[in-house]
């Protein structure tokens, strides 16, 4: 997951100075949890709680798969490579590449990795499943690739359950202002 936190001036300038009592810029504050006690904001207990603009999914890496069950068989594992149709001489799958070049802005951001489940969903009511009828939906992002999104018959596939234990939280920002 990644997000780029939105801030007025005045928020800002608040949160400056918290931060400055932790002795950490807000970038570094935002991991804290004493920073949202001192903030004292009863919308915003953590960073899950912060108003931004977010991606998340699947990232690319040899060791995250997709696997496709029907009737309780495993009828296909995918790696993530198969579904990016830019090293494929033909697409093995229905895929939808969106870039985007807003996290390369001036900001605040915070990245988060998970390990384990990741998600698990699952398609009710249908007798006549076909993996042609599966879309992926695929975000890059500088040289990072995520699956943002799984549809069927071009609906969305609900999420059944989650089992993950975050491994990586890191904020930095970003200032690309001319001095």
């Amino acid at each position: 997951m990644l997000k780029k936190i939105i801030l007025t001036e005045e928020q800002e300038n608040h949160w400056k100075k918290i931060a400055s009592k932790l002795n950490k810029s807000v970038a570094e504050a935002l991991t804290d949890p004493f920073f949202y006690y001192y903030l004292n904001d009863k919308k915003i207990k953590s960073f899950d709680d912060l108003n931004c603009i977010q991606i998340d999914g699947l990232i690319n890496n040899p060791k995250n798969q997709i696997e496709i069950w029907y009737q309780g068989k495993k009828v296909q594992k995918i790696k993530i490579n198969d579904l990016n149709n830019d090293f494929l001489l033909f697409p093995l799958y229905n895929t939808s590449i969106k870039k985007i070049d807003v996290f390369r802005s001036s900001g605040i951001y915070i990245e988060q990795k998970e390990i384990g489940l990741i998600g698990s969903y699952e398609i009710k009511n249908t007798i006549d499943f076909k993996i042609e009828n599966i879309e992926f939906k695929l975000i890059k992002y500088g040289e990072k690739l995520l699956v943002s999104e799984i549809l069927y018959k071009d609906l969305p596939i609900q999420l059944k359950r989650k089992d993950s234990n975050i491994n990586y939280l890191f904020s930095y920002s970003i200032d690309y202002s001319l001095s």
